[in-house]
């Protein structure tokens, strides 16, 4: 399924207001979608370990399934890599190398996990009843719409998306993409009404969740777009990205402690330092408290981080400024 990807939005002189991800140079970075199948082509289940190793075979990040949508690796430097599937219920998978080129490159990388027990894996890779029982044309409907998706083909993957849910009304991946679809011909009101049909189907589902607390995010209604992240991150909770815009919804929500606790969790996952600017909502919340050592110390952090951030300047004025306090 598809989520909608947001970047951060300029912080707010002395605030660390409306932040979702980092500012990144998308000329020389790219992307690596992976899509991780059992063999008879359903979806792999939950808890998969999923790892981008370089072509020498040195690890260069990792995620876990969460049962529903592709695992995405951003911000690669061009090259080789490799992809090693490993889990519960599956025989480790290795891939060939995987070239990947180009600015803002997307490269589509089906590896098909086999199941040790074919029959433990219908259950496994099974998203819910309602899903293994999708009917073949709704399915090719859903599957067409999903390429003009990519292409960025709205009106096509609308109307295949719409075709589907005829079809198959309990389809909850097919209202979710919708809902993207509708999200980017900039019609909110019923990209929010195709996010809510999909959760109505499967409260769950982490991209329907993601996507409903971005667009809530968005229109800076933090504290109806928190349960949505909170699901959101349950299904996939050492997502950098997700912790930070969590901490800030909670931040603006007055939830200081939940959002300190969030905001420093980031530093302990790898490559976190994508979003130093966790560290200046941990700041803020901290300069509440007169906490003025801890406060230097995340201001540092985040400059170690992220030196070349715009905000960078303004973070250095703000440290020189506590040094010459009396």
């Amino acid at each position: 399924m598809f989520i909608r990807r947001f970047f951060a939005l300029v912080l707010a002189a002395g605030s660390a207001a409306s932040v979702y991800a980092q500012n990144m140079d998308t000329n020389s970075q790219s992307q690596l979608t992976v899509q991780i199948t059992y063999e008879n082509d359903r979806k792999a289940p939950a808890n998969l370990r999923v790892e981008l190793l370089s072509s020498q075979g040195s690890l260069v990040d990792s995620q876990a399934t969460d049962g529903f949508r592709p695992i995405v690796f951003l911000y690669l430097k061009p090259g080789d890599y490799k992809i090693k599937v490993t889990g519960s219920g599956i025989i480790p998978t290795t891939t060939g190398t995987i070239s990947v080129s180009g600015a803002n490159h997307t490269e589509f990388v089906k590896v098909k996990a086999e199941p040790q027990d074919l029959q433990s894996a219908g259950e496994e890779g099974s998203i819910s009843a309602t899903e293994l029982n999708i009917p073949e044309k709704a399915k090719k409907e859903f599957d067409q719409g999903t390429k003009n998706l990519d292409q960025k083909q709205w009106k096509e993957a609308k109307e295949h998306f719409e075709r589907a849910t005829v079809l198959y009304p309990k389809y909850a991946a097919a209202y979710n993409n919708l809902g993207v679809t509708y999200w980017n011909m900039g019609e909110q009101e019923k990209a929010a009404d195709s996010f809510r049909a999909a959760l109505a189907l499967d409260e769950h589902i982490s991209d329907a969740n993601l996507n409903m607390g971005h667009m809530l995010y968005d229109a800076k209604k933090y504290k109806e777009a928190e349960p949505f992240l909170l699901r959101a991150l349950s299904a996939d909770p050492s997502n950098a990205q997700l912790l930070t815009v969590l901490a800030n919804s909670e931040l603006q929500n007055g939830e200081s402690d939940l959002a300190l606790a969030n905001a420093r969790k980031v530093h302990a996952i790898p490559n976190h330092q994508k979003f130093a600017i966790s560290h200046l909502i941990a700041a803020e919340i901290l300069q509440s408290h007169n906490l003025t050592k801890e406060v230097i110390e995340e201001y540092k952090l985040f400059l170690q981080e992220d030196p070349q951030s715009p905000l960078a300047p303004r973070v250095k004025d703000t440290l020189s400024r506590i040094a010459a306090a009396p």
